[in-house]
């Protein structure tokens, strides 16, 4: 019988960003592993802290995979290995999904100078 890893979610998968990244994730977990998803949009949007905390430390998880900068320190209190998604900063002692933003901005930036635009805004 396959036993199975339980992996929280807790980012927006409602964007594309997000939905890449959970694209990602299940991608490697089919090739490499089984495992199975605490997924909640509305657990992700929740402003309550404490109710995500206490769903997080009733569940008999493996392991979380987060973008929530704000919960990070009391997720990490509960002991379960946690891979952070591009909080722009580094969190030591853990994994960080990250990106190279200010090169990501120069990319886009040549990109359009190239092509003759030489007047920018960001929105």
């Amino acid at each position: 019988m396959k036993t199975f890893k339980k992996v929280a979610i807790i980012f927006d998968t409602s964007i594309g960003y997000g939905r890449s990244i959970l694209s990602g994730i299940i991608q490697y977990a089919n090739l490499n592993h089984n495992w199975t998803f605490l997924r909640d949009h509305s657990f992700y949007r929740s402003t309550q802290k404490s109710k995500i905390m206490s769903v997080l430390r009733q569940w008999d998880g493996d392991g979380i995979i987060v973008y929530k900068p704000e919960i990070i320190k009391d997720i990490l209190s509960i002991g379960l290995p946690t891979i952070t998604v591009s909080f722009g900063e580094i969190i030591p002692g853990i994994c960080n999904i990250t990106g190279d933003n200010e090169a990501y901005g120069k990319m886009g930036a040549d990109y359009f100078f190239n092509r003759g635009f030489w007047i920018l805004r960001i929105c």
